[in-house]
C-alpha cells in the first residue's frame, strides 16, 4: 500500500474528511442535525459506536420539559462574540497587541488577571471585565501618556486658572440672577373663543399634560416595575453580576427596606449605618443606591464622599460602567444610560441631566451647585482611615469637617439626604461618635449574631490552625461540626461560622471585633497613649499590680494546689503521643503531667463519647474501678510559660469587654458539665484576673466550689 502521496495526487483523492475552507448556512443546519457519534477504545475494530441526539433533538427535548428561552440582547450579542484575552494590570495599564491601554479604575486591580474583549475593527478602546466577568471599565489607547518633559506645574496651573474662571463665572451669575426684576402672577383670562365654541387653554394644557404622562408610562413599563418592586427589584434584575449569593444578610435586608424610605421621606433623613466588612456595603449604596437615584430621577445632585479621592475614582468609574456598557439598563432606560454631557474622572452629568460628583475627606465642598439644585444627597462610605483614626485631633478635625461642610451642604428648604456607612475603626472614631448622636438615626451591624455554644473546641480548633495549617484544622472542624456549630448564628448565610471564625484567627480578635463586630477595643490603650508617653500604660498597670498583690488574699474556703515547677518530659511526650482526637496542647500536657507528680496518680487522655457538653481532657485512672467510673478532668487557662505574647493576651482579653467576661464565665459552666474535677489555673493570670475569676468561684454553689480546682505559684 503506498503510504506517501504528492500533493497532486493529494488534491485528486478529494478526501472528504479534511475541513472546506468554506462552509455555508445550509452546511450549517445540516450538521444540527447530524449526530454525535462516539467510538471507544482506540478505534478499529474493538471500538464500540454509540450515537446521541442531535442539538435540534437535545433542544426540543429541553422545550418539551418545559425549558425557557431566554432571548440576548443586542448589547449583550456583541459583548458575547467579542473577542477576550487574559492580561495583567500594571499600574493601570494592561498590554495586548503591542498597544498600551490605560484606566485609572483598573489601579486597584494591580498585579490582577482581567479579562481584555477587544472590537477587531477599532482598536481605540478595550473593555475590560475581572475574573468573574463583572464589568470593570473601558481602558483608552495610550490613555496615560504625556510630554516627555515633566508637565505637572503647568497642569497646575491649568487647573487653578479653570478653577478660578468658574468660580468667578459663578459670583457673576449670582450678581446677574440678583438683578432678575420681580414677577408677579397675574391673572390672565385663559378662555378662548373660536366662532362660537370657548375653549379654556388652561384645562386643555393639564388635559395634554396627563396624557403625556400616560404615554411615558406606556412606553417605559420597566420604569414603573422599578418603581412598583423598588430599589431590591431594581438590584437584582440590572446588577445580577453583583450578588454573590442567593442569601441576603441582615445588613442587605435593612438597606433594601430602608434606603427607599429615606427617598419617599418629606424630610431629610441622616442616617449612620456601622457595618461589617465584606457585606458589600459599598456596592449597594455607594454605587448601586446612586444609580436608583438616577433612574428615578428622585434626586438631582449626588455627591460621594471616601477616605480619599482615589478610592472614589475607581467608584465613580464603575458608575459610569454600568451607565454605558450594561445591555439590560440600556435597554430599559435609554434616557438615562450613555454618556452624558459631562464624563470626567471625578464629575459626570448624566444623559438625565444628573450629577454625580465624588471627592475625599476632608475636602473643601463648599458652594456646590448644578443649575438650580445643590446636593440633595450626600454618601459618606468609609471616610476614616486605621492611621487617621488613632490621632485625637484628626478625629476632631474630620468630625468638624462633617458638621460644617458636609450637612449644611443642601440647599435652604430642599430635601436633603445623608446617608454614612463604614465600619467602626476606633472607640472614639467619628462613625462611633455619629452613631451614638440622636440626630442621626443609628443602626449596627455584626457579622456574628451569636457565638457558638462550645467555644473550647473552637480554641483548640485556632490553636491547630495556627500552629499546624488549615488542612488539620479542617480535618478537626469535620470531626466535632455538630458540636462546633451548635448555637452559632451568622448575620450573612454565605458566610457560615467557620468562615467568619478562619477570618479571626489570621487576623487576630482584636481585629475582628474592631471589623467584623463594629466593637473595637483599646479604649484603654489609645486613651493613655495619646495624652502620655507610649509607655504610661504600662507603668501604671504594673503599679497597680503591685497595689492589688498587698491587699489580695486568698479565700479560706477555697481549695488551693501548688504543682511542681517542672514535668517529666517523657510523660508529656507519652501523654501528647496518645490523645487519640482530642488533639491536646503541649502546655496541658505539662499542666497534666505536673498534676500526676503532685497528686501520685496516672493520667489518660479521655477516649469516651462525652455529654452534650464535649468531652473532657483526661481519666484520672484506677484500677479497682471500671473504667466508666473513672473521675474525669479538664484543665482551663493553662499556658506555655515561655510565650510571652500568649500570656499578655490571656489577660489582655481575660475580661477586656463584658461580652468576653461573660463568655469566660460559660465556658467554666461547660467544664463543670462535662468533667468530674476542673482544675483553674491561676499561674499565669495578672492579680486583677484572680481576683476577677475568685469572686466568680465564691458566687457558685458549694458543689461546683467542689469540683473546682485552683493552681496557684508556690509564691502565692
Amino acid at each position: 500500500m503506498k503510504t506517501h502521496y504528492s500533493v497532486a495526487e493529494l488534491v485528486a483523492l478529494e478526501l472528504t474528511c479534511l475541513p472546506k475552507t468554506k462552509v455555508g448556512i445550509g452546511d450549517k443546519v445540516k450538521r444540527e442535525s447530524w449526530p454525535f457519534i462516539e467510538v471507544d477504545g482506540k478505534g478499529g475494530k474493538g471500538g464500540k459506536r454509540r450515537e446521541h441526539m442531535t442539538p435540534n433533538e437535545i433542544w426540543a427535548l429541553k422545550i418539551s420539559e418545559g425549558a425557557k428561552t431566554v432571548p440576548v440582547l443586542p448589547e449583550e450579542k456583541h459583548m458575547l462574540f467579542m473577542p477576550q484575552v487574559l492580561c495583567t494590570v500594571e499600574r493601570g495599564r494592561v498590554r495586548f497587541a503591542n498597544n498600551h491601554y490605560f484606566s485609572k479604575a483598573l489601579q486597584e486591580y494591580h498585579g490582577d488577571l482581567v479579562r481584555v474583549a477587544y472590537d477587531i475593527h477599532n482598536a481605540e478602546t478595550v473593555w475590560i471585565y475581572d475574573d468573574c466577568g463583572r464589568p470593570v471599565c473601558t481602558a483608552e489607547w495610550n490613555g496615560n501618556n504625556t510630554d516627555y518633559m515633566p508637565v505637572s506645574v503647568r497642569e497646575q496651573a491649568k487647573e487653578k486658572r479653570v478653577d478660578a474662571q468658574l468660580k468667578r463665572l459663578g459670583k457673576k451669575a449670582d450678581t446677574v440672577e440678583a438683578a432678575r426684576p420681580v414677577r408677579y402672577i397675574e391673572q390672565q383670562d385663559t378662555r378662548l373663543n373660536l366662532g362660537g365654541m370657548v375653549l379654556d387653554m388652561a384645562d386643555l394644557k393639564t388635559q395634554a399634560k396627563a396624557s403625556m404622562a400616560v404615554l411615558q408610562a406606556a412606553e417605559t413599563p420597566k420604569a414603573a416595575e422599578v418603581a412598583v418592586g423598588g430599589y431590591e427589584y431594581f438590584v437584582s434584575t440590572y446588577f445580577p453580576h453583583y450578588i454573590r449569593s442567593a442569601e441576603k444578610s441582615e445588613l442587605h435586608r435593612y438597606l433594601f427596606k430602608r434606603l427607599p424610605e429615606v427617598l419617599r421621606a418629606p424630610e431629610g433623613c441622616p442616617e449612620a449605618i456601622g457595618a461589617p466588612r465584606g457585606e458589600g456595603k459599598s456596592t449597594q449604596v455607594t454605587q448601586l443606591f446612586t444609580l436608583y437615584c438616577i433612574v428615578t430621577g428622585q434626586k438631582h445632585y449626588c455627591v460621594i464622599v471616601m477616605d480619599s479621592i482615589d478610592q472614589a475614582y475607581p467608584m465613580l468609574e464603575a458608575i459610569k460602567a454600568e451607565l454605558e456598557f450594561n445591555p439590560r439598563f440600556k435597554t430599559d432606560f435609554p434616557d438615562a444610560a450613555g454618556q452624558g454631557r459631562v464624563w470626567q474622572a471625578g464629575t459626570i452629568v448624566t444623559a438625565n441631566d444628573i450629577k454625580v460628583q465624588v471627592a475625599g475627606s476632608g475636602k473643601k465642598l463648599r458652594g456646590l451647585r448644578h443649575g438650580p439644585y445643590r446636593p440633595d444627597l450626600t454618601v459618606l462610605d468609609d471616610i476614616e482611615n486605621d492611621e487617621q483614626v488613632r490621632n485625637p485631633e484628626q478625629r476632631d478635625k474630620t468630625e468638624a469637617w462633617l458638621k460644617k461642610t458636609v450637612l449644611p451642604l443642601g440647599g435652604v428648604g430642599q430635601k436633603y439626604d445623608v446617608v454614612y456607612i463604614g465600619t467602626i475603626l476606633h472607640y472614639d472614631s467619628v462613625l462611633s461618635r455619629t452613631l451614638k448622636n440622636p440626630f442621626w438615626r443609628s443602626i449596627k451591624f455584626k457579622a456574628m449574631l451569636q457565638w457558638p455554644d462550645n467555644m473550647v473546641l473552637w480554641e483548640k480548633w485556632e490553636e491547630l490552625y495556627r500552629n499546624d495549617g488549615e488542612s488539620v484544622a479542617d480535618a478537626f472542624y469535620q470531626a466535632h461540626k455538630i458540636e462546633m456549630k451548635q448555637g452559632a448564628h451568622t448575620s450573612w448565610a454565605a458566610r457560615d461560622v467557620l468562615a467568619l471564625m478562619k477570618i479571626r484567627a489570621r487576623d487576630g480578635h482584636t481585629t475582628f471585633d474592631s471589623e467584623y463586630q463594629n466593637d473595637p477595643v483599646g479604649a484603654l490603650e489609645a486613651l493613655f497613649g495619646e495624652r502620655h508617653n507610649a509607655d504610661a500604660l504600662d507603668k501604671m498597670v504594673a503599679a497597680r499590680e503591685v497595689w492589688l498583690e498587698n491587699r489580695l488574699q486568698m479565700p479560706p474556703t477555697l481549695e488551693l494546689t501548688t504543682l511542681p515547677s517542672t514535668a517529666q518530659r517523657n510523660e508529656v511526650a507519652r501523654l501528647m503521643s496518645a490523645h487519640g482526637d482530642n488533639l491536646l496542647r503541649e502546655h496541658e500536657a505539662i499542666a497534666a503531667a505536673q498534676w500526676e507528680q503532685a497528686f501520685g496518680v496516672r493520667l489518660q487522655p479521655y477516649d469516651g463519647v462525652g455529654n452534650k457538653y464535649g468531652k473532657p481532657d483526661y481519666y484520672i485512672t484506677d484500677n479497682k474501678l471500671p473504667k466508666k467510673q473513672w473521675q474525669t478532668l479538664d484543665f482551663m487557662f493553662t499556658a506555655d510559660i515561655d510565650d510571652t505574647k500568649s500570656i499578655h493576651n490571656l489577660n489582655r482579653f481575660f475580661a477586656h469587654t463584658t461580652d468576653g467576661w461573660k463568655d469566660k464565665q460559660r465556658r467554666i459552666q461547660l467544664h463543670l458539665l462535662k468533667s468530674d474535677i476542673v482544675p483553674l489555673d491561676l499561674r499565669h493570670l495578672n492579680t486583677e484576673n484572680r481576683a476577677r475569676l475568685l469572686s466568680y468561684v465564691l458566687s457558685l454553689t458549694k458543689e461546683q466550689q467542689n469540683q473546682i480546682k485552683l493552681i496557684v505559684s508556690e509564691s502565692s
